[in-house]
């Protein structure tokens, strides 16, 4: 494929048509920067959405006709329409930030599978601080800081989003690495072996991105429960078969397990689906027992005496 621009930048869409327009405004109107739109069948009209990137001479709008639901589909639709050497995925209801292109240029004629960005992040109802970047931004600074091979584990495999960072297309090409096509957690297994196969990488310590709260109205479903164990679990068993035991290790999974199980239980999952839980994770994850009952003694430890542990 001739690749005609720098950058192309990737967003799938379901029901903001007002959100998304604070993200495509936030995006530089330059020749380098192509912006595809990939709606995941919405049931608002998305008139306006299509009719603004075809007034821009570098935007393009595609549905998802793919018969698959989700942002994973959406994304590998824009994938494979993409003609960017880079590629820059965004959620619809976050934005970018005044510093991006000055944060990205650099980058764009380098050498590299991936650049890294710390990610800012904003409750969107009042505009105040989140934390849903805060521990992207953490595994950033600690390998400026010390960059020794486990950090380097921790800043790529520590990332399972796939926002505030730029990834070479042939990354995905080349591996032939697509996104999930589940109604949740489908960024996970494509963000996970991209980092996998991105052997050159840069950080920045440019903010291009602002990252609102989570969604989390469907936490509850017996279809998110599943779905959320079954990425868990896949994405252990393929670092497992890619990766030396000891960086496996040092990303402790069992405790990753411990804090998702306990997740679980705080947001009011059915008994019957937290039972399910629990021995899919005895079963794939061991030590996840060991690490849930440290988990549950540090939490009441914290309680009794008043600290957080």
């Amino acid at each position: 494929m001739e690749q005609s621009y720098l950058l192309t930048v990737i967003i799938p869409h379901y029901n903001m048509i007002d959100l998304i327009f604070r993200c495509l405004d936030s995006i530089p109107k330059r020749q380098e920067i192509e912006v595809i739109v990939v709606d995941d069948n919405s049931t608002e009209d998305i008139s306006r959405i299509r009719d603004y990137l075809g007034s821009i001479p570098n935007g393009a709008f595609y549905c998802n006709d793919t018969g698959k639901r989700g942002a994973g589909a959406a994304r590998n639709v824009g994938i494979e329409k993409a003609n960017g050497r880079w590629l820059l995925f965004a959620d619809a209801d976050d934005y970018f930030t005044d510093h991006f292109w000055d944060g990205i240029q650099k980058y764009l004629n380098m050498d590299l599978d991936t650049v890294y960005f710390p990610p800012a992040s904003e409750i969107h109802s009042d505009g105040t601080t989140a934390g849903r970047g805060g521990d992207k931004s953490l595994n950033l600074r600690t390998y400026r800081e010390d960059p020794t091979h486990e950090n380097e584990i921790m800043l790529k495999f520590g990332w399972s989003v796939p926002w505030s960072k730029m990834i070479r297309r042939d990354v995905f090409i080349r591996n032939d690495i697509r996104f999930d096509e589940t109604i949740c957690a489908n960024d996970v297994m494509g963000s996970t072996k991209a980092a996998y196969y991105s052997n050159r990488i840069a950080i920045s310590d440019t903010e291009i991105y602002c990252a609102g709260d989570a969604h989390l109205s469907n936490t509850q479903s017996s279809e998110y429960i599943a779905v959320r164990t079954d990425v868990f679990i896949r994405r252990y068993n393929y670092l497992k078969s890619v990766l030396p035991p000891k960086d496996v290790e040092s990303l402790n999974f069992p405790r990753m397990a411990a804090l998702q199980f306990l997740f679980f239980i705080e947001i009011g999952t059915k008994m019957s689906n937290t039972i399910s839980v629990y021995r899919l994770y005895s079963k794939n994850v061991p030590l996840f027992h060991r690490a849930l009952v440290k988990e549950i003694g540090g939490r009441i430890k914290g309680r009794l005496f008043g600290h957080k542990v």
